[in-house]
């Protein structure tokens, strides 16, 4: 291409053409939103060209957008050679604008992207959504260079749209629901109008707000949330209302936060009261009341009405977020609590569950109990909506000890028990679940596999009263991890095929000597100690006389204190016993009591210490199949006390022993009679 014959020989005296990269024309916003009025921005990216010389032409449909001003053309290039008046362009669609450097002036070339001209535009139509066009025509475009050399261009045109649709929640009476905080929302509010009763933001002496939004929360519990539109691209204002049309109670509002054009608020809220949230574009302030400083542009009628609108909601964490500020609880229980945990936050040193096998939780919020005397408490989750774990620690910040935990207890809630000493501190976490942590034993679980795309917290119901309760385990989750610890050697497992009670039950296979058992370190230094669990034989092959340990329950971690025997007679019979140690260290036995190997057998036992030095009344009563089998009584046994216990084939296991047997539903408390 060569350079058109023009009548500006004074600028273009040369028709070479350069080759190269080739110089850009484009008009800036590239998408426009009408009304307000506004404006485009012809621009010119040179490059590295410094231009001396240019004429552009631009068409746009007269019937939907108009030129509200004459143009201006940019002082980069000083002298106008032509430019189409406004009535012109209005009339006919086509603007034309021929701008040079001025030889005169003394005035450097443009180089690299530079405003060539601006052009005011206001629609002429009330029609919405319409879209139209400025576009950039190349057939009489000329850019040269200070060679003069005519340069290479790309055009590029700009999208208009002609008033926008509103949003649905255009109006107040139809806002767009909340059903739960965390809560985001990305909004185009370019359409957005203003209803005649639109409130003013008084408290915040602001008029009513242009392009106006409406959001409609109903908390289901007392919270306090924040509410901020950082991200959005235009000057928002914000307000929380309750009550209705013509009739609204303001709770707080916000006009910039932090020196900016977004806001953020924060706001306390009733349970089961509805609240509005209402985003506006900025409106100007109040003329009475005190008018607080302001980074507001001064030109209120040039501003663009709405944009794109960011939402943000969120609950604020809750006092007891963090283990410094844990909320005391008082003796005596009970204790009851139903929290927002939605804005609760991670502290980088909370501690991860290791007893449980878990991962430090996220959204944690603490608790501190201090019991007058030595007591047992029973701490859960129930009506919690979300996937909790449970722990009991003492200690103090990076040297905390855990006392007890739990993650689920048949469903996504937490259970645990713990006995607590007299005057010491306890402080109980509740945490959304995290992941099993990956040093720990890799038992199936029914947990989300990717546990970073779960909600974070919700809504608490943390309930703790004294118990009776130490430890209960039907194995319906399908695993052993109730379990402190277990030693299987790949013979222990939970399936369905072993359930006697629900749908799963444990299942010990014996190819060996070596013990297999599950371990339960709830019990407290416990002197009343109830435990019953299901037991099928399974007609497993026994030598006669063979016996081994189904039941040890231990003083501290390795003292034998109480035990269940399993053995097979000298007449070929299966029988079980019990049998308890005393002060001495010597042990007292029941007498053998004969079971069969076809069905399953709920077994059950009692032991209590001695209340102190030579009262020698302690006791063990056993049960087998809702029956009291034994009683032993007048034991001297007050120095000994129930700390941990095992149940499987715990030990004692003979060369004539193989084969299998079930166990389920294990339960331990400690005052009360079981039963089946």
């Amino acid at each position: 291409m060569t350079l058109a014959i023009l009548n500006f020989n004074e600028y273009v005296v040369s028709t070479v053409s350069a080759q190269g990269e080739s110089v850009r024309v484009f008009l800036s916003p590239a998408e426009l939103y009408l009304p307000p009025t506004n404006s485009l921005s012809l621009m010119i990216d040179a490059k590295s060209y410094e231009i001396s010389y240019a004429i552009i032409e631009l068409v746009f449909d007269p019937s939907l957008i108009n030129l509200t001003d004459e143009i201006q053309p940019s002082s980069s290039l000083g002298k106008v050679v032509s430019i189409t008046k406004k009535e012109q362009a209005n009339s006919t669609g086509i603007i034309v604008i021929a701008l040079a450097l001025s030889r005169e002036d003394g005035n450097s070339p443009p180089t690299g992207i530079f405003e060539f001209a601006q052009i005011q535009l206001a629609p002429v139509t009330t029609t919405h959504n319409q879209q139209t066009s400025m576009n950039v025509i190349p057939n009489i475009m000329e850019i040269v260079n200070t060679t003069p050399i005519h340069l290479p261009f790309t055009s590029e045109s700009a999208s208009i749209i002609v008033n926008p649709n509103p949003p649905p929640n255009d109006d107040f009476d139809f806002p767009k629901l909340i059903n739960i905080a965390p809560y985001a929302d990305l909004n185009d509010t370019m359409g957005s109008t203003t209803a005649p009763d639109d409130p003013p933001l008084t408290n915040c002496y602001r008029n009513p707000g242009k392009a106006t939004v409406w959001y409609k929360y109903t908390p289901p519990y007392d919270s306090t949330i924040e509410v901020d539109t950082y991200g959005s691209d235009y000057d928002t204002m914000l307000a929380v209302w309750t009550g209705q049309r013509n009739n609204l109670t303001p709770v707080n509002c916000n006009d910039d936060s932090g020196g900016g054009l977004q806001s953020w608020l924060i706001a306390p809220l009733t349970a089961r009261t509805t609240y509005y949230i209402e985003v506006a574009q900025y409106n100007g302030i109040l003329v009475f009341g005190e008018s607080p400083e302001s980074f507001e542009p001064n030109n209120i009628e040039g501003l663009q009405l709405g944009g794109f609108l960011s939402l943000n909601v969120k609950p604020t964490p809750p006092p007891n977020d963090g283990f410094n500020s844990p909320k005391v609880i008082n003796p005596p229980l009970p204790f009851h609590e139903t929290l927002d945990t939605s804005g609760a936050t991670s502290a980088p040193e909370d501690p991860p569950l290791n007893r449980c096998n878990r991962n430090a939780g996220l959204a944690t919020v603490w608790y501190r109990y201090k019991p007058f005397n030595r007591v047992s408490i029973e701490v859960n989750t129930f009506g919690s909506d979300y996937d909790t774990i449970l722990a009991v620690w003492t200690g103090s910040p990076g040297n905390l000890t855990l006392w007890a935990c739990n993650d689920d207890t048949g469903s996504l809630q937490s259970w645990l028990n713990a006995t607590l000493s007299a005057g010491t501190t306890y402080y109980i976490e509740v945490a959304q679940y995290n992941g099993v942590l990956t040093s720990g034993d890799p038992t199936t679980n029914s947990k989300p596999n990717n546990p970073e795309r779960i909600q974070s917290g919700g809504t608490l119901q943390l309930n703790i009263k004294y118990s009776n309760w130490i430890f209960k385990d039907g194995f319906e989750t399908d695993d052993l991890s109730r379990w402190t610890s277990c030693i299987t050697d790949n013979s222990l497992y939970v399936i369905d095929d072993a359930a006697i009670v629900g749908d799963y039950g444990m299942w010990a296979f014996i190819d060996d000597n070596n013990p297999i058992y599950c371990t339960d370190d709830n019990p407290k230094a416990e002197i009343n100690y109830h435990a019953r669990f299901y037991f099928h034989p399974k007609s497993i092959p026994m030598a006669n006389s063979d016996s081994h340990q189904l039941f040890l329950g231990y003083s501290g971690w390795s003292t034998k204190v109480v035990v269940i025997e399993f053995r097979k007679s000298p007449f070929g019979r299966y029988q079980l016993r019990t049998g308890t140690r005393i002060d001495n260290s010597t042990w007292v036995y029941s007498a053998w009591f004969a079971i069969y190997g076809y069905r399953a057998y709920p077994i059950e036992l009692y032991w209590k210490a001695a209340s102190g030095p030579g009262s020698n009344n302690g006791s063990l009563t056993f049960w087998i199949d809702g029956l009291q089998k034994a009683i032993l009584t007048s034991l001297d046994n007050d120095t000994r006390k129930i700390d941990r216990v095992r149940l499987g084939a715990v030990g004692g296991i003979d060369t004539g022993t193989r084969g299998s047997y079930y166990f389920d539903d294990f339960k331990s408390t400690r005052l009360n009679y079981i039963g089946p």
